[in-house]
């Protein structure tokens, strides 16, 4: 497990200052929170096995990771995966209990079909879905969001959603929203996300930067690895 950590250590290290060069003109944050995305598509998609993963960005977009919540300010971004119940099966896949994965693979065709009629990469919104509510249609969270993508009573209402139950109404409310969001952001995906868990409002009023707020912070880079993941899944077209 040392070795391990060392190796997670190494890999964010080099992340973070290979994404500071490609991207001299984004914040110290948001350079730091590719760098922690990166991590885990990575270790997500080599199937590497390892504890409880812990990321903490700072506002000056220092990454730090733990096996452990050292305090409040970590999110557990890694789950250590039990040990894959059949052939074949990842290590991302392990770390999900059997219902979400057969909901994912349940709503597949649904998600992808009501992605393309938007314009939206499907492989974004399936993984937009599985942060938002586990692929439980019947989800509903505190503060009044409910379904597939999670919809607020306002937003349903904004993008013509009459039933938030209705699995194809979500989506089909959360495709345009998320469509609506990438055009407004200028195709960049990490604000369209950020403002999909925090509301537009609060990407622009910081200065069209994701918000500081750590629910967010733990939210943009989950559905990046994932999208990531799903990405490389797809099979290769023919050369």
């Amino acid at each position: 497990m040392r070795i391990q950590s060392i190796v997670i250590a190494i890999f964010i290290r080099y992340e973070y200052y290979g994404v500071m060069r490609k991207n001299p003109k984004s914040s110290n944050f948001e350079r730091g929170l590719q760098a922690a995305g990166f991590l885990l598509s990575a270790i997500v998609s080599t199937g590497t096995a390892c504890a409880d993963i812990f990321v903490h960005v700072a506002s000056d977009g220092a990454v730090s990771y733990s096996d452990r919540r050292e305090h409040p300010g970590f999110v557990l971004m890694i789950k250590e995966p039990a040990a894959a119940s059949a052939a074949g099966e990842t290590a991302g896949d392990a770390v999900l209990p059997l219902s979400v994965r057969a909901a994912d693979r349940h709503y597949a065709p649904l998600i992808a079909s009501v992605a393309r009629e938007h314009g939206v990469e499907p492989e974004l919104l399936q993984a937009l879905v599985k942060v938002e509510s586990g692929f439980n249609p019947k989800a509903r969270s505190p503060k009044g969001a409910v379904g597939l993508g999670q919809l607020m009573p306002e937003t349903a209402a904004r993008f013509g959603v009459r039933d938030r139950l209705d699995a194809a109404q979500n989506l089909g409310g959360a495709a345009r929203y998320l469509r609506y969001l990438l055009t407004l952001f200028n195709g960049d995906t990490q604000l369209a996300l950020a403002a999909y868990n925090a509301g537009e409002n609060a990407v622009i009023r910081h200065g069209r930067r994701i918000p500081p707020y750590t629910e967010t912070r733990r939210y943009v880079p989950a559905v990046l690895a994932d999208y990531a993941q799903r990405r490389r899944n797809q099979p290769q077209s023919p050369t």
